[in-house]
């Protein structure tokens, strides 16, 4: 898969485009895998469809600097989610014999996760907002902290059944 810069206005979103995604109008979750000659790489993240819109408006020039157009088999993505997936370095080719470059080709696999919540627990872990990745370090901390007290009353009913004690029961005469 060829991988192409994130446009400028796309630098932090937690979000990439590629054309190997089925579409059926909704958002999704998606792990994106990275064969690394050291081993495997892989993110959650979300992944759009890129439309012939976005092909359109990614291929025209923006700032005035010129952008080099999508091929087909294509993602996009920041520099973030690259650095991530340990895609380091250029992303085209030496010049070719008519001197003009091509994006490299990468081995990347997209595999849509089964549950939009579990992906969406997934994908804040790679975030690339601080806040987003610390929201759910907290919430997960909260939880463990507001589990614990709710897990002792349990175990001391239990042992409290199990051992036939009646403390927790009043009797009035």
């Amino acid at each position: 898969m060829k991988v192409f810069k994130a446009r400028t206005g796309e630098i932090s979103a937690p979000y990439v485009w590629s054309d190997k995604i089925e579409s059926d109008g909704h958002m999704h979750y998606y792990r994106i895998t990275h064969q690394t000659a050291d081993g495997k790489r892989s993110i959650v993240c979300q992944v759009y469809k890129a439309s012939e819109d976005f092909v359109r408006d990614y291929n025209t020039h923006s700032e005035g600097k010129p952008r080099r157009k999508l091929e087909p088999d294509f993602i996009v993505m920041s520099a973030y989610y690259r650095q991530l997936l340990g895609i380091t370095g250029p992303l085209t080719t030496d010049s070719d014999v008519d001197g003009k470059k091509s994006n490299k080709e990468f081995t990347i696999t997209l595999k849509r996760i089964s549950s939009d919540m579990w992906g969406a627990i997934q994908g804040r872990k790679y975030h690339p907002d601080g806040a987003a990745r610390l929201s759910l370090a907290l919430a997960f901390w909260s939880l463990g902290l507001a589990g614990v007290p709710f897990v002792w009353k349990c175990i001391s009913f239990l042992i409290c059944q199990l051992c036939q004690c009646h403390s927790h029961v009043i009797v009035i005469h």
